[in-house]
């Protein structure tokens, strides 16, 4: 039994599911894909001739009892009833990221989890980079010793094919930038640096309550602060530095098997004995996800570990003021 493949249903059948999920699942052993399920079933049939799948539902409720778990890839704000609703019949769940759109969701979806004896993950994928892993392991180790300062900046302009475009309606995405790609990076520092961060500052651009396609965080740690800038117009530097009292860590959040440490005036590169890909770390992902639903192995992707990130996303929202941007002031003639 315990080397049985797990029966999994593909719950949204969008851009990340015919980009990561469907190649990733293809071949691998521990998975047994069993169906597809998407309102466009013309789309999903197209997906499943292409990788050899039998089944097609239009709905969540007509998975098959065969089914044992489920990956949620549907927009932001189905994740939390989805997920609930298959929960509820004993479903094991792993949802895309975000976990949800509200902090309050994020919690519903804990207690059902726990309430129906399931597996839930969140599929926070960089938390299985080694790049990510390694500082996480030098951080918890103090090799550094204490982090003093961060500084984390990610942007380049928008670019994924969305299939359905919820990512520009609030009520379906939740927010722009800050909440997705956001939630990878704050959930990277959570992870690192502890679960409860004080929110000290938020600016955005999203002056007519729409979303933000820019935005600026400060955050502290006690006395250990740091900003993070966010973007989806333009390219920023995209890197992470971490700075402690013995050195400082660069992380890319593009270069999954390496990382740069600065310590005794000295810059070292460290990298990973295998290099691994984007899909790669996918099947990583979800050989994890199995490997909790069929062994009860521990797993990093719990999603009681995930939820702080949307209380922290919640906080900033509700105390955001406007980014400072001068060529949309008056000007004198």
């Amino acid at each position: 039994m315990k080397h049985r493949p797990v029966r999994v249903c593909l719950v949204g059948c969008g851009a990340i599911a015919e980009q990561a999920y469907l190649p990733s699942l293809s071949g691998l052993e521990e998975c047994a894909l069993v169906g597809l399920v998407d309102l466009d079933t013309a789309r999903a049939r197209m997906l499943a001739d292409r990788y050899g799948i039998e089944h097609v539902f239009s709905d969540p409720s007509r998975i098959p009892d065969v089914a044992e778990a489920a990956i949620i890839a549907l927009p932001n704000f189905l994740h939390q009833p989805v997920s609930c609703e298959l929960m509820n019949r004993g479903v094991h769940i792993l949802c895309e990221k975000p976990m949800s759109i509200t902090c309050g969701e994020a919690e519903t979806m804990v207690q059902c989890c726990a309430g129906n004896g399931v597996r839930l993950h969140i599929g926070q994928i960089r938390r299985m980079y080694w790049s990510s892993r390694k500082v996480k392991d030098i951080l918890d180790r103090e090799e550094l010793g204490r982090v003093v300062s961060f500084r984390m900046e990610e942007g380049i302009p928008f670019d994924w094919p969305t299939v359905s475009g919820f990512f520009f309606d609030r009520s379906k995405a939740g927010g722009g930038v800050l909440i997705d790609p956001g939630v990878h990076v704050l959930d990277l520092l959570l992870w690192w640096l502890g679960d409860n961060p004080e929110a000290v500052a938020y600016r955005d651009d999203d002056f007519g309550g729409g979303i933000e396609a820019e935005c600026c965080l400060d955050l502290a740690y006690g006395s250990t602060a740091g900003t993070v800038k966010l973007s989806r117009l333009s390219r920023l530097r995209n890197t992470y530095e971490i700075r402690c009292e013995k050195g400082a860590i660069t992380y890319s959040p593009y270069l999954f098997d390496s990382i740069t440490v600065q310590s005794r005036g000295k810059r070292r590169e460290l990298s990973a004995d295998t290099k691994t890909d984007f899909i790669g770390y996918f099947r990583h992902m979800l050989r994890d996800f199995c490997g909790a639903v069929r062994r009860d192995s521990p797993s990093i992707l719990n999603a009681e570990t995930v939820a702080p990130v949307m209380r922290l996303i919640e906080r900033c929202y509700g105390k955001a003021t406007r980014l400072d941007l001068p060529w949309l002031r008056p000007q004198s003639v």
